[in-house]
């Protein structure tokens, strides 16, 4: 059980410990004491001499090859209509399978109601036997199973952002000796689970809704400022939204609170929905590198995927200047627009303005945890602070950066260089390399395309980076804003924001609500 004295006393028992320890201490001990800690001071706020620190090493622009790491996967035979990719890994001993089902054609509530019923694979029974024993078996058989959802976006051809995609993403792993057993469970999970135990449902839902509500207080606002301000710029911003931002906490909501009287038939619906997604197939398979022929081919086979749907344009939310009051007494603040495509150095010129001007005006001097501006691949950019105790300040420091880039531009920017080059070489766990794959393959993205932003970044100059700083000063006239936290952060924000809801299901126009104010 929690204890709440236990700080307390810890710290009570140090320091009893260390004065036992000083009683022992002659005056010698004490003046030794006195001179040593001086020393230590005075080396560590005195810099090192110029000729010392010449001698470390450093690394320059140069000594950075223009090619970098890579994904590394190949197009296997079209097998029952799906598109199958084995994927390069790291993998040692265990199998990975990945199986994309599209979400088309479904409007906003049906991927709200999609999401919530990809968290239900392996939470209800099947046909085949009790949740609790297939638990059992998902334990025994997979080292890793997970069903999600998910969008991509792509780039457009007219210097718009380009068509966005959802899928269902069913994923499992499993030891090479074991391999056999991926492909029956995923098929008695996706095509066999029963939805009509409202009960069950029912508790699922109440816990679903109570754990998004309750991570407001959190870095979950963090995620919902992210995908609201988002769900304006793209097609697939749009889509994330409806899947897990705001949009599907407020479906959550609405069938939590109608499911006494509806609860039946909201079984029966998302039941349906589920098994029509599975009905249609697996569009995408990936596979790692030692997976076998057999495996690939029996997963086609399983979801045969049957290409009937089409994938028509989603509609993107109007833009829209928002607070959402949640738990908690920080907040998360967001605002995104469409930049345009540019280069490599757009990404340069993000690092650098997360790495310098947002880092000391959101966190040292606004106090927040974090601050960054994000360069999307396909034009978008997002500027984001986290457990901010000044939102409203931070809103205005956005609009400051073009700014501040144009006087960075004015500097030796080499370090941010590097650091904007390393950023995208992260390590990456087998799991993570066959993610990062998808990702290209999903998006229309080609090894040759992550080459070329890299040798862009490279070469970043002084002209780009002023290039970039003139469109983020369009950015702060044309933004999509959203800020989600605690009300007195809310209301800070007054003329910034236009409308606020409670996060728990109010909605209350900003004006009404600040007429309720004592």
């Amino acid at each position: 059980m929690p204890d709440s004295g236990l700080a307390a006393r810890r710290e009570k028992e140090e320091r009893e410990s260390l004065a036992a320890v000083e009683a022992e201490w002659s005056d010698a001990d004490r003046e030794s004491f006195a001179r040593d800690s001086a020393e230590l001071k005075a080396f560590q706020e005195n810099p090192d001499p110029p000729e010392a620190a010449a001698k470390l090493p450093k690394l320059k622009i140069s000594d950075i090859p223009e090619e970098g790491p890579a994904p590394q996967y190949e197009k296997m035979v079209s097998n029952r209509g799906a598109e199958t990719y084995r994927v390069k890994t790291g993998a040692s001993g265990i199998v990975y399978v990945s199986l994309f089902f599209p979400l088309d054609g479904l409007d906003r509530d049906q991927l709200a109601e999609a999401s919530f019923g990809a968290d239900l694979y392996g939470e209800l029974d099947t046909r085949d036997r009790p949740v609790a024993e297939l638990k059992n078996a998902i334990d025994a058989e997979l080292g890793r199973f997970s069903v999600s959802t998910g969008a991509y976006g792509s780039k457009g051809g007219d210097g718009r952002p380009g068509r966005g995609r959802a899928y269902l993403v069913a994923r499992a792993a499993a030891l090479e000796s074991r391999a056999d057993g991926i492909v029956p469970l995923l098929k008695e999970i996706l095509r066999r689970s029963v939805f009509e135990d409202a009960e069950k449902v029912s508790d699922l839902l109440t816990q679903q809704r109570r754990a998004l509500e309750f991570s407001t207080g959190g870095m979950g606002a963090k995620r919902f400022a992210t995908l609201r301000a988002l769900s304006s710029v793209s097609e697939s911003g749009a889509l994330m939204e409806s899947l897990g931002g705001i949009h599907a906490l407020r479906r959550y909501q609405a069938l939590d609170d109608a499911f006494e009287k509806d609860g039946e038939k909201t079984c029966a619906r998302i039941g349906a929905l589920m098994s029509s997604i599975i009905a249609r197939g697996a569009k995408y398979i990936f596979v790692s590198s030692n997976s076998a022929d057999a495996l690939v081919a029996e997963a086609a086979v399983a979801f045969e995927y049957a290409g009937n749907t089409p994938c028509s344009p989603f509609p993107v939310y109007p833009k829209a200047r928002e607070g959402f009051i949640g738990t908690g007494e920080v907040a998360s603040a967001s605002k995104a627009a469409f930049a345009g495509y540019g280069s490599g150095a757009d990404f340069v010129g993000a690092r650098i303005l997360t790495l310098d001007w947002l880092w000391r005006e959101i966190r040292v001097r606004g106090g927040a945890y974090g601050g960054s501006l994000a360069k999307g691949p396909f034009g978008s950019v997002q500027y984001l602070s986290w457990n901010d105790p000044s939102a409203a300040r931070s809103l205005d420091v956005y609009d400051k950066s073009g700014d501040a880039l144009r006087v960075a531009a004015e500097k030796d920017f080499s370090n941010y260089v590097i650091s904007a080059v390393a950023s995208t070489e992260p390590y990456l766990s087998p799991s993570a390399e066959i993610e990062a794959a998808e990702n290209l393959v999903l998006t229309g993205r080609t090894s040759a395309d992550v080459q070329n932003i890299r040798r862009e970044m490279l070469g970043t100059t002084r002209e780009q980076l002023l290039g970039f700083a003139a469109r983020l000063d369009g950015v702060s006239s044309n933004a999509s804003v959203c800020v989600v936290g605690g009300k007195s952060q809310v209301e800070s924000c007054g003329n910034s924001i236009d409308k606020v809801e409670n996060i728990y299901g109010t909605a209350a126009d900003k004006d009404e609500m600040q007429d309720d104010k004592p």
